[in-house]
This record gives C-alpha cells, sequence and structure tokens, in this order.
C-alpha cells in the first residue's frame, strides 16, 4: 500500500472519486460488487485492519440487515418468500436491500482506504496555490491536534483520579451524571486552555517561518509519474465507460416487479481493473523488494 500512496494527491483523488462515485451511483449489482470485491482486497492488503475477520463479519452484517430489513418495508415483487403479518416477504425487495447494503459497505471501505492513504500533508499539498490555502492550513492543523486533545483529555483523567489531593481542587467524579459531567467539564477547560496556549505558540512559529507568504514551501513537492499517468488515465477511462454505457441504456438495473440487470462487459473489467489498482501496486512492490534484497 506503500507505493499506490507516494500517487500524486491530485491522482488519488481522482481514483477516490471514480472508485467510490461509480461503486454508489451505478444501482447494477455486478458493478457494486466489484467495488465491494476491491475495496475488501485493497483493505487487507493495506494492514490497517488489526482484526480484518471482525471487521469484515461486521460489514457482512450491514450488507445483511440492510437486506433483511428492506422486504418488511417493501412488498413489491413478483417472488414472495413467504407472508409476514399479512405482507408478501419479496426476494426482489431482498436482493434489492443487499443491493444498497453493499453500497454502503464498499463506500465505507473506500473512505476508510482515503484516510489512510490521504494524509494531512497530501491535503494541505492539493489545497495549497488556492483561494483555499489558508483554510488547507488550519484544517490540517485541526486534524493533526484532535488525536492530541483526545490524548491529552484521558491523561489528565487519569491523573486527576490518581490524586490524591484532588478532592482538594475540586476535581472529584462521583457516582452521579452531575457529578460526572462537573469532572469531565473541568477537566476539559483545563485541557482547552493548553491547547489555545500551543496553538498560539504554533502561529507565533508558523509566522516567524514565512507562513502562508510567497514563496510557500512544501515538505515534499510530488510530480507526474508514469504509474500517475496510468492510474489517472485508468480512472477517468473507467468513469466515462460507465457514463456513456449508463447513457445508451446499456448500463441499468431494475428489481420491481422482477430482477433485471444489463452491464457491458467491458465496462465491469475496467471498472474492475480500477479497484484493484491498490492491490496491484502492492503486489508490484513486493515482487521488486524480494528481487532488489541482496541474497544471504
Amino acid at each position: 500500500m506503500k507505493a499506490f500512496s507516494r500517487l500524486n494527491p491530485f491522482v488519488l483523488m481522482i481514483f477516490f472519486a471514480a472508485a467510490i462515485g461509480t461503486g454508489v451511483f451505478c444501482y447494477v449489482p455486478a458493478i457494486r460488487a466489484v467495488s465491494l470485491a476491491g475495496a475488501v482486497l485493497s483493505l487487507l492488503v493495506s494492514g490497517i485492519c488489526r482484526k480484518p475477520v471482525r471487521e469484515l463479519l461486521g460489514y457482512a452484517g450491514i450488507i445483511l440487515v440492510s437486506g433483511v430489513i428492506n422486504p418488511v418495508i417493501v412488498t413489491l415483487g413478483n417472488t414472495p418468500l413467504f407472508w409476514l403479518v399479512g405482507r408478501p416477504y419479496t426476494l426482489e425487495a431482498l436482493l434489492y436491500g443487499a443491493n444498497n447494503g453493499m453500497a454502503i459497505v464498499s463506500a465505507l471501505l473506500w473512505f476508510r482506504l482515503f484516510s489512510a492513504v490521504m494524509t494531512a500533508e497530501k491535503l494541505s499539498f492539493l489545497m495549497s496555490g488556492t483561494v483555499l490555502s489558508g483554510f488547507g492550513t488550519a484544517f490540517t492543523l485541526t486534524l493533526r491536534y484532535v488525536p492530541e486533545l483526545i490524548r491529552r483529555f484521558k491523561e489528565c483523567c487519569a491523573a486527576h483520579r490518581a490524586n490524591k489531593f484532588a478532592p482538594a481542587a475540586g476535581a472529584v467524579c462521583g457516582k452521579g451524571f452531575l457529578s460526572r459531567a462537573a469532572f469531565y467539564l473541568n477537566v476539559f477547560m483545563s485541557v482547552a486552555s493548553s491547547a489555545l496556549e500551543s496553538s498560539a505558540q504554533t502561529a507565533d512559529s508558523m509566522k516567524a517561518r514565512g507562513c502562508l507568504l510567497s514563496p510557500k514551501s512544501r515538505l515534499t513537492t510530488y510530480s507526474l509519474r508514469a504509474a500517475d499517468v496510468l492510474c489517472a488515465a485508468l480512472s477517468v477511462t473507467a468513469v466515462c465507460s460507465a457514463v456513456f454505457a449508463s447513457r445508451a441504456g446499456r448500463l441499468c438495473a431494475a428489481f420491481y416487479p422482477s430482477v433485471k440487470s444489463e452491464y457491458p462487459p467491458v465496462t465491469a473489467v475496467m471498472y474492475g481493473a480500477l479497484c484493484l489498482l491498490p492491490v496491484l501496486f502492492s503486489i508490484m512492490e513486493s515482487i521488486k523488494w524480494h528481487f532488489c534484497r541482496p541474497k544471504t
């Protein structure tokens, strides 16, 4: 996944927009299944799943619940499986709910990969040189301070609970709701005051280094390489193929009153190749390291 994350940030944005947009807005079950499979494989090779089996079972539960609940609400369809309180429980409604569940899960997985690949530095690079450069800097700094603020809040809570002089300072965490709320509010105010002081120091440091002044400097400069051009070209081609096929009426799906689906195989293959790009980059990187490392 490191090789894929080294792509140009603009190319990565194009890739994720193509992968997520096509998988969400295309109702064809085959396309959504391809999106889900590509997202699952990319997530597994990325290494960001600490407990992949448990997480995948949770995502499968979302698809299952979406499919099971939809026929309870929607009674359309020509194939009733059984009758529930005098209402038909149809196969078409079950498949429609599962299809929507695949779209939700694939979007969640792709956005999780997006958050792992698109770091604050890359988001700042995307916004630099535009009217949003100041907003981008503030946004990336905010992203950096959120986990730090949570960590310091937990440390302060633990320190107050362990301090034997805490009752004298008024930081007592009782059993009642109001007592706990007052305790956490007291800790939050102290952490917020410290965070404001740190932000003021950071602002002075950035101003002393000429931040947001012209010419701007960056930690990393991203250039377009052959891999970037390939990824961007495949993303644009896959999206254009899906759009043209949809406009021609060859990429469509209907679930009521019966299930009908039509899609060009070329579009499915191109979109599948797009979704498997992170996996292919990981495989190529593993092969490269295997043959380039010194033999003992």
